[in-house]
């Protein structure tokens, strides 16, 4: 009995001498640490310089696309949901693109100077308080997101809820810059399109639509009414300029307005002979 109360004793001032010198270990590395925090010229040309760079805070993007049917989720393209967010938010991204590309340069002036304090001259002799300062200069370095991630995903879960479907995917910044110049491309596009459907449709003046008329004697090339039997009569294009057509007077014809309405924008290139207008017997 004396032998285990004597082991205990023992054990017991071990851990009491150790725990002493860990409190008196640990006393010392905080006033070496909070005296190298308070005397390091690397560490106040960093702050200084933390003060002087700031980086955008930014966060990713997520989207999800649920599916009504396990067709239409077999069918949903990752990346055509990820293409549609992108259109659908687009301020947001660029917005954040800009953000990224900022970052990068500040963060190529960041590491630049970040080194070159690192490098210098420090007044410490002492190894451990040396290795202080680096520690402190590591902890206090800045992080900076120089990435752009967008997270797709499509889910679908059936009527009684006993299938469960999903699948996703990660776009990062270059695949969603290679997107974005897409759509920008598309609406581009779509835009010129529409500006030369326009020109087109202007060109067709009040003197142009008499030349028609006159032509076409005043009558309907597809039923053969004219203004004196109460129809309205139009100026069509053969070939519609929504499908490419012009303003130029070979495609253009005299059609009464329920004619006009009944045609709408077909066009068939072999019916029409290869862009004529149709011809009656009148």
């Amino acid at each position: 009995m004396n032998e285990i109360l004597i082991t205990a004793l023992i054990l017991g001032g071990l851990i009491f001498i150790t725990l002493f010198f860990v409190i008196i270990f640990r006393s010392i590395n905080h006033k070496q640490l909070k005296m190298v925090r308070l005397h390091s010229q690397k560490y106040k040309d960093l702050c200084l310089m933390n003060n002087e760079i700031l980086f955008s805070s930014l966060h990713d993007f997520k989207a999800s696309h649920f599916a009504k049917t396990k067709q239409a989720f077999d069918r949903a393209c990752l990346d055509e949901i990820a293409i549609e967010y992108i259109e659908n938010h687009m301020f947001l991204i660029k917005d954040a693109i800009k953000n990224i590309e900022i970052n990068r340069q500040l963060n190529f002036i960041y590491q630049q100077k970040f080194d070159k304090i690192f490098k210098s001259q420090t007044r410490w002799a002492n190894k451990r308080q040396i290795r202080m300062e680096c520690d402190l200069l590591m902890a206090n370095k800045r992080s900076v997101q120089l990435n752009l991630y967008l997270e797709c995903e499509k889910l679908y879960t059936s009527l009684k809820g006993r299938n469960n479907y999903g699948e996703s995917k990660r776009f990062d910044y270059d695949q969603i810059l290679r997107f974005l110049e897409r759509i920008e491309k598309s609406v581009i596009e779509r835009g010129s399109e529409q500006h030369r459907r326009r020109l087109e449709r202007g060109r067709v003046t009040d003197g142009i639509r008499f030349d028609v008329f006159r032509r076409d004697g005043f009558r309907c090339r597809v039923c053969g009414e004219n203004a004196d039997s109460g129809a309205k009569l139009h100026v069509d294009h053969i070939k519609p300029v929504s499908k490419g057509g012009t303003s130029d007077i070979e495609n253009l014809q005299t059609l009464c307005q329920a004619c006009n309405m009944g045609k709408g924008n077909k066009y068939d290139e072999e019916e029409q002979g290869g862009g004529n207008w149709i011809t009656l017997n009148l």
